[in-house]
């Protein structure tokens, strides 16, 4: 290893390892820059390394709200086999990836259905989001499971009547733009409102431009407690007020890539 190198980094896992098995990549990488200290300060020369970065790979609890193995229990693993992690003395940096674990399940994408038509056995139902944003679901499929889906009527209202089997399309030219194939849903109407969670990770930071789709608006939102509240910015007073995070792409923006 050149002398000059200070960091190891690994990615100890990617949704797919169990936590031994997570903590067992932690413990192989903090052997090997001890193993590499120990050479250098024998005699090779050179400074140590003293940054560790274990990377992500925390598995996606998928369609429930606890997250298992959670952060407690990776750091306990950690903690228990791998302690020069939490000491200062050993490494001046710890640095972690927890990008899917942390940011999944904590956003949604909202789309109304533009079109419905009838297939056998059920019906297509396509919204204005595709592969375009959903690409790991359209094109990976097998790499995380579904995406729950919420729909609601075009004033808000929650559905749940008449369940049949619906395939949530999206608006790209192509009959592989399936964001949720084969899905037990309220039968679907145009106007309505379909919503797909856990939308926060590998979605729209792997969007493309097929077909010069648009990044769509992304906002942020919390919930004041306060049933009194003034209205927001859109005229509702519910209690949430609402941030814009990213205005998303104008039509000249997207089309500007053919300039």
């Amino acid at each position: 290893m050149a002398s000059f190198v200070t960091c190891v980094h690994v990615h100890t896992g990617s949704g797919g390892m169990g936590l031994a098995q997570m903590v067992g990549g932690c413990a192989a990488a903090v052997q090997l820059a001890k193993d590499v200290n120990a050479v250098r300060q024998g005699g090779a020369g050179g400074v140590p390394i003293d940054v560790i970065d274990i990377g992500g790979g925390l598995p996606v609890t998928w369609g429930r709200v606890n997250q298992s193995p959670s952060f407690e229990d990776y750091a306990a693993g950690i903690r228990e086999k791998v302690p020069e992690l939490f000491d200062a003395s050993v490494f001046r940096r710890v640095i972690t990836e927890m990008g899917a674990a942390m940011n999944c399940k904590f956003a949604w994408l909202g789309s109304v259905v533009e079109v419905t038509k009838p297939r056998d056995g059920g019906q297509i139902a396509m919204i204005h989001a595709g592969s375009d944003i959903f690409m790991r679901q359209c094109y990976a499929s097998e790499m995380r499971k579904g995406h729950p889906i919420r729909c609601y009527d075009a004033r808000g209202a929650r559905k749940v009547q008449g369940v049949t089997s619906v395939d949530i399309a999206g608006p790209l030219c192509f009959a592989g733009d399936i964001v949720s194939p084969n899905t037990e849903l309220p039968s679907l109407e145009v106007s309505d409102i379909v919503v797909l969670e856990e939308a926060g990770g590998n979605c729209l930071s792997m969007a493309t431009s097929h077909c010069s789709r648009r990044r769509p608006p992304v906002y942020g939102y919390r919930m004041s407690g306060d049933d009194g509240a003034a209205a927001d910015g859109f005229g509702v007073a519910d209690g949430f007020t609402f941030e814009l995070i990213s205005a998303g792409q104008s039509y000249d923006q997207t089309l500007s890539v053919w300039n």
